[in-house]
């Protein structure tokens, strides 16, 4: 992968995640950026599972910014439209119907 497969992007509104395991004591850490990769073929394979189109953004944004659910879900809205345009900044553009290749 090269360095242009992975965008850095910055949090407008920063989390504060916390966690607690095995009776240790509490730990907060705070989430101001997420990195972000090229999707692969494996993530389109899993959007396929997802019911529609929020929750395949919202798949794809936790598998290509290596998120869980619970994190993806308590981003702003904001931030998740941004997290998508550069997760769709990756992918190939390809023409509209009628269009050729010379259009563009």
């Amino acid at each position: 992968m090269t360095a242009a497969a992975v965008a850095t992007y910055t949090l407008k509104y920063p989390l504060a995640r916390t966690f607690k395991a095995n009776g240790a004591e509490e730990r907060v850490e705070h989430l101001t950026e997420v990195s972000i990769r090229r999707p692969i073929g494996a993530d389109q394979r899993v959007l396929d599972s997802a019911p529609g189109t929020n929750a395949k953004s919202l798949l794809l944004i936790e598998r290509c910014a290596g998120l869980d659910k619970a994190t993806v879900d308590k981003l702003d809205v904001e931030d998740i439209t941004a997290i998508g345009d550069i997760i769709d900044g990756f992918l190939p553009r390809t023409p509209k119907t009628g269009e050729t290749s010379s259009d563009s």
